[in-house]
């Protein structure tokens, strides 16, 4: 046998929805809980404080039947479709995953609730869509950009190469005394066998002379390169980093619009 209930509110007939331990009354149209407790927007605020999302859900269900295009039932729906369940918070955890931001903007809720809202209303949507825009440029400037460069200088060879030219030193002495030598041979003198030899080694003092001037001028010009770079790098990441924290600034800002905007909502579930 089904108990008869009536209205505390207007003592009207209470009819239990099927499937559901919700009464609706038959008058004025209000919900109650079995207990006779009246859902209304107070109520399903307490119980998404208190994470009980899908009763909550469940009760919004209901209310929305009875008002499709009640705003603020629908706002409270998608707080409740959310971790953390309110739309600041959550965009305020989220901010780095621009797979979660354009999820959460595209979601089902999300587009029900924006188009229900009236038109005095729609700074806060407006707000959200900017917050999502910056957060992507953000997200944009990838973590290299930002780290602080280093001054990389080439000054001098590194130990291979050191290795390569002492080889290759070596090498064109031992040619040149040997040539040197054969030189004298084939002359069969003393003197000319002196004579190549200090030609030799003459020849090979400014050769190494030459060598090392040629060097010198090479790897200084490649420190001067790498100090342009340098200062170039410095700047660019001066300008990132000045950009990220204009953007982090201004993701701030709409943050705090987007909370006043929801205190606004919150004052009127409390009348």
């Amino acid at each position: 046998m089904v108990r008869e209930y009536s209205c505390p509110s207007c003592a009207g007939n209470l009819s239990l929805i099927e499937g559901k331990k919700i009464y609706r009354c038959d008058y004025c149209g209000k919900l109650y809980t079995d207990e006779l407790e009246m859902i209304d927007l107070k109520r399903i605020e307490d119980l998404r404080k208190d994470s009980k999302n899908g009763l909550a859900t469940l009760y919004l269900d209901e209310m929305l039947n009875a008002e499709p295009g009640n705003y603020l039932c629908l706002w409270e729906k998608l707080n409740c479709s959310l971790t953390p369940n309110m739309v600041s918070e959550h965009l305020m955890k989220t901010h780095g995953d621009m797979t979660k931001l354009m999820s959460f903007q595209k979601s089902a809720a999300y587009v029900c609730f924006s188009e229900a809202l009236p038109e005095d209303k729609k700074k806060y949507t407006d707000d959200i869509s900017k917050y999502i825009s910056v957060a992507r440029r953000s997200g944009n400037i990838q973590r290299s950009d930002i780290t602080p460069c280093e001054v990389r200088r080439s000054y001098g060879m590194s130990a291979s190469e050191k290795q390569d030219l002492s080889t290759k030193n070596n090498t064109i002495r031992v040619a040149a005394i040997l040539a040197a030598i054969a030189i004298g041979c084939i002359c069969r003198s003393s003197l000319v066998l002196v004579i190549c030899l200090a030609v030799a080694v003459v020849s090979l003092i400014l050769y190494e002379r030459h060598q090392a001037k040629a060097y010198s001028a090479y790897y200084e010009d490649i420190n001067e390169k790498a100090a342009q770079r340098a200062e170039t790098d410095l700047q660019v990441h001066e300008e990132t980093v000045k950009e990220l924290s204009d953007l982090r600034s201004e993701m701030r800002s709409l943050l705090d619009e987007i909370r006043k905007s929801e205190e606004e909502m919150l004052e009127l579930i409390s009348r």
